[in-house]
């Protein structure tokens, strides 16, 4: 019976931001579906509008999602006094999304331009890194790296000697590709977002990590 040493390796990098997502939800309601489909373009289309001196186009806002559903309100029935759901109107929410290299003068403008325009929509900012393969990659190596480094000491531990690789799985468990730090407009809200100075920040690192599970031969 073959002799093995099974061990658990873990890549890590912490790596700074080279890129920021604008998330950007639109809503638009009104009691007539299409009217309310109509508002939402438009808001699209101001928004587009809004960015474009900053060089980019409607293309790079990229829809991540778009729902369309009836709103009611609950009204209380002056005659039995209970509440019952009246229709208010249909609601229009058209996420999108657009992407660019990490600089603060361009965030700075980014969020002054969009809070300037009339879409009125929600915000999130986050901070990500471009090269997600690569990345990935290089926590395979390390993870497979530290799981050898480990067996060679179990094994110099034990008077054997590593022979082979018999079996190898990545846990496919790695940390997102996103700094914890982020912004939205909920706190301050996007009018005084367009008043305010420079955004000076620096983001803090995307912390990634993976992990491999490797059984060595031994003897």
């Amino acid at each position: 019976m073959k002799r093995t040493v099974n061990v658990t390796g873990e890549g890590r990098l912490n790596l700074p931001p080279d890129t920021v997502e604008f998330t950007l939800n639109i809503n638009a309601t009104d009691r007539d579906y299409d009217r309310a489909v109509e508002i939402s373009a438009k808001k699209l289309e101001r928004l587009a509008e809004a960015v474009k001196p900053l060089g980019f186009s409607k293309e790079d806002l990229k829809s991540t999602n778009y729902n369309i559903y009836p709103e009611y309100e609950g009204v209380r029935d002056p005659e039995t006094g209970n509440y019952v759901n009246v229709f208010k109107g249909f609601r229009v929410n058209h996420s999108v999304m657009i992407s660019f290299p990490f600089d603060k003068g361009l965030l700075s403008d980014m969020i002054s331009a969009i809070a300037s325009s009339v879409s009125e929509p929600d915000l999130h900012i986050s901070f990500t890194v471009k090269n997600r393969e690569e990345a990935a990659k290089e926590l395979l190596r390390l993870a497979v790296k530290n799981a050898y480094e480990k067996a060679t000491v179990l094994a110099e531990a034990a008077g054997v000697k590593i022979e082979r690789v018999v079996y190898i799985d990545a846990s496919q468990n790695r940390s997102g590709f996103y700094s914890e730090t982020c912004m939205d407009n909920g706190a301050v809200g996007l009018s005084k977002m367009a008043r305010g100075a420079s955004v000076e920040m620096a983001p803090r690192d995307v912390n990634l990590s993976e992990t491999v599970r490797v059984i060595y031969e031994i003897g």
